[in-house]
């Protein structure tokens, strides 16, 4: 705003702030003239800003002299993670899951992931977790970290049963050529051939082939 009589020609003005990329234009004043501009909000910039206060400053020069006027603008706390999870397949399963801090201020993500003690044997994670808990029949996976502002926690189990299907096909194979074996007629081929003896008597020899 032009608070004085006089006439301002090429007016290099600079407006700064962690919310956008730098702005800088050239204008012209007459007395009393008000001069309004808008700046466009970087969005992937805010996301990764941690609540608090953060200077906006605009930066004026005109016949090679510079000044500046400060303000501030506050970021109040917001908290919140959201969570993502997919799966795929069938004899190679596949589960991922995905935290992201959408707040301002650092959170704790924490991910779990439960398997049994067979599936355990065929399973391999991303990431190497940072906990494991057995408790009976199944093991617990957990990974923990503090994430900033637009981080994520990004875990992926993979379970393999190509190996145990092929072991279990194998095994009924293996199972039914027996079944099958054991379930066949037994075949008994007699031969008698009349052979003597030193004292002339009768003999007869018999072979049985089973």
């Amino acid at each position: 705003y032009n608070l004085e009589n006089i006439n301002y020609q090429d007016l290099d003005v600079v407006f700064s702030s962690a919310f956008f990329d730098d702005k800088k234009e050239i204008i012209n004043l007459v007395p009393y003239q008000r001069y309004e501009t808008n700046i466009q909000i970087n969005n992937d910039k805010i996301k990764k800003l941690i609540a608090g206060t953060y200077n906006f400053k605009v930066m004026y020069s005109i016949n090679g002299k510079t000044e500046g006027i400060d303000t501030s603008l506050k970021i109040l706390e917001k908290t919140g993670l959201s969570v993502n999870e997919q799966k795929s397949g069938t004899i190679i399963r596949k589960i991922t899951i995905e935290k992201l801090n959408e707040g301002n201020i650092p959170s704790v993500a924490e991910i779990i992931i439960t398997k049994n003690v067979i599936s355990r044997l065929f399973t391999t994670f991303s990431l190497e977790p940072s906990g494991i808990e057995r408790k009976g029949f199944f093991i617990y996976y957990k990974w923990q970290k503090e994430l900033a502002p637009d981080e994520r926690l990004n875990v992926r189990a993979t379970t393999n049963w190509t190996f145990p299907l092929i072991i279990l096909i194998l095994i009924i194979v293996i199972v039914f050529l027996i079944y099958w074996y054991t379930r066949q007629d037994v075949i008994i081929k007699k031969r008698i051939n009349i052979v003597k003896t030193k004292s002339n008597e009768f003999a007869l020899r018999v072979t049985i082939n089973v």
